[in-house]
């Protein structure tokens, strides 16, 4: 099998459907499986997703003549908590102070998480920046703002079903690279033939500018949230 593919996996489970898609590097399908069920409880599903890996894991690696090592895990589940977040944050003399913001992400990250123990983070959105009364989409001219009201959105999800369903891929020797929540997902469909996995894929690299995303490589400010920038831009 060819190493060198730059190919993604995604794989979209819920009750009603478990869909595998594979996409090049260009965002287009080379091959899809889907799998239709009925499942009423959340056991029953782990089960259809145990036999449809089962029957159809290692046919789609030959036909793709590629290793499946991750995945982009796409959950269609009711399992999703939302939780808002309003607080006031200084800025001024960002400039001077590099590590600021990152910090103030991640202490805001985690006081939610202090009290919603049993969930993983899925999405964390900034909703709104309000300056003086006024809402922004973006801040042009960031120097000098001593208080910046910001309204955070997390959608989190229950961190045993997720370790459930890391040990059914684990079988098959499949990380998932990361989790998505459907229904934050298909918000941003602007039609039917939109296609759930490509801006599955799209959102992990940015498409939604108010989504924070966490980023591992290294920058000149190690450890900053690269996505936050946007607003500044």
């Amino acid at each position: 099998m060819d190493d060198s593919k730059k190919n993604k996996f995604f794989l979209l489970v819920g009750f009603h459907e478990i869909k595998f898609t594979a996409l090049n590097e260009n965002n287009e399908i080379l091959l899809d499986k889907e799998f239709i069920s009925n499942d009423t409880s959340y056991e029953q599903n782990l089960k259809t997703l145990q036999n449809f890996l089962d029957k159809y894991f290692f046919g789609l690696e030959k036909k793709l003549n590629d290793y499946i090592n991750e995945v982009y895990l796409i959950l269609n589940y009711k399992d999703f908590l939302t939780v808002d977040v309003s607080t006031i944050h200084g800025l001024n003399n960002f400039n001077d102070q590099s590590d600021n913001i990152s910090n103030f992400l991640i202490n805001i990250k985690n006081d939610v998480f202090k009290d919603i123990d049993g969930f993983d983070l899925a999405h964390m959105i900034i909703n709104k920046f309000i300056i003086n009364g006024k809402e922004h989409l973006s801040i042009q001219n960031y120097k000098g703002y001593e208080n910046i009201f910001f309204e955070i959105k997390f959608i989190c999800f229950k961190s045993n079903i997720l370790t459930d369903l890391k040990k059914i891929f684990s079988k098959y020797g499949i990380l998932i690279k990361n989790f998505s929540c459907y229904e934050y997902i298909n918000n941003f469909k602007k039609s039917e033939e939109d296609n759930i996995f490509d801006l599955a894929d799209k959102l992990r690299n940015g498409l939604n500018k108010k989504e924070i995303l966490f980023i591992n490589r290294p920058l000149k400010n190690n450890g900053f949230f690269e996505k936050f920038f946007n607003f500044f831009n």
